[in-house]
């Protein structure tokens, strides 16, 4: 477990971009995976899925070539040697199956979840990704009961690894993993007070919701094999202890957000809503942001914590929660239904400015 928080593959902190791809050759997985190390170089590293990369290359990289195009005509030699995005369906499944206090807010709001993320859920994100072993395929919370489903390559391995992390960890929380072709279908005990008309409700909205997301995979579309994947946050990321505590207080002191369903408070010069965000509009925001100078950037996601987060990333992925700076002069509010608020001061005005005529939804507050 140890080797897995100690050697840590070296990341260009200038390019945020990745192209991981797998074949399959006599039943056994293996995977490549291509990132910028510094400037001009390339990172090459392979190996058996499951383990950490044997074979590490470093290839130096034309100066007209950006990185995002170095990657992808990296990838195109890969793929003529057979590798690939394998589909959903020839994945094996790793099924975790957490029994916790039981919680009615926000996951990360809970009081147990910054140990339980530090213990479990980060040791278990970076032995997968450090093996190149698959990724979250997406989880769900029952009356504290919490399902994380894994696509693995290795289910062994994966299955080893997450028992390896819960021996280790300091505070133990009741753990069961499973692993398969499909999801482990558990079954979630109802609290006999509910009756029993409400009951059976409740089960067909637990089904629905798992034929959905098991579903969901097959349903989209594939996508290019080869288009650069941002690398995602690292626990490292994470903010902890009296940081984090800090400004859950100064969050929720000035802006009232405690990871609840959140309306801007009354006074805030402007509120700019938008639904979906175009990208010439994400471009300018984020500038403006780096322009202000204003410090640190932050993301609180209700489902997975605080994390300092670049400005590039604050518009390019989906999220539930807020975003801020250290100054705390503006933020920018993500709902669960995929909208975008830009609240306080000169972000707001710009978002509004931006957004005039776009042909997306806005709703401007004085």
């Amino acid at each position: 477990m140890s080797d897995f928080k100690n050697k840590k593959t070296p990341v260009y902190k200038g390019s945020k971009y990745r192209v991981i791809l797998y074949r399959e050759i006599d039943k056994v997985w293996h995977f490549v995976r291509l990132s910028i190390a510094a400037p001009e170089q390339l990172l090459i590293e392979t190996g058996l899925c499951g383990m950490k990369a044997d074979q590490v290359q470093y290839k130096s990289l034309l100066r007209s070539t950006t990185d995002l195009e170095a990657l992808r005509q990296e990838g195109l030699l890969w793929q003529a040697k057979g590798f690939g995005k394998p589909s959903y369906k020839h994945l094996s499944v790793m099924t975790l199956h957490f029994q916790l206090p039981r919680w009615r807010g926000a996951q990360s709001s809970a009081p147990w979840f910054e140990n339980w993320a530090e213990q479990y859920l980060d040791p278990i994100y970076q032995v997968l990704d450090a093996t190149a072993n698959g990724h979250l395929k997406h989880h769900e919370r029952i009356s504290g009961n919490h399902l994380y489903y894994y696509s693995v390559f290795n289910p062994a391995a994966a299955k080893k690894a997450v028992e390896d992390i819960s021996k280790a960890a300091s505070q133990h929380y009741a753990l069961e993993i499973y692993t398969g072709k499909r999801e482990k279908t558990v079954n979630i005990p109802i609290d006999p007070s509910i009756p029993d008309y409400l009951r059976s409700i409740l089960r067909g909205f637990e089904q629905t919701a798992r034929i959905l997301a098991e579903g969901l995979p097959i349903l989209l579309p594939e996508t290019d094999p080869l288009k650069p994947e941002r690398i995602p946050f690292q626990p490292g990321d994470r903010v902890k202890g009296s940081e984090l505590n800090l400004l859950r207080q100064l969050l929720k002191e000035k802006w009232g957000f405690d990871c609840q369903i959140w309306e801007p408070p009354i006074g805030i010069p402007t509120t700019v809503c938008l639904d979906g965000v175009p990208e010439h509009i994400k471009l300018r925001v984020i500038d403006a942001i780096k322009l202000s100078g204003n410090g640190q950037c932050y993301l609180l996601e209700c489902d997975y914590g605080l994390f300092r987060i670049e400005p590039d990333l604050l518009l390019n992925g989906v999220y539930e929660g807020i975003a801020f700076d250290v100054s705390m002069s503006w933020v920018i509010y993500y709902t669960q239904h995929f909208s975008v608020v830009f609240c306080g001061g000169w972000l707001a005005a710009a978002a509004g400015e931006l957004g005039h005529g776009s042909g997306q939804e806005q709703k401007t507050v004085q």
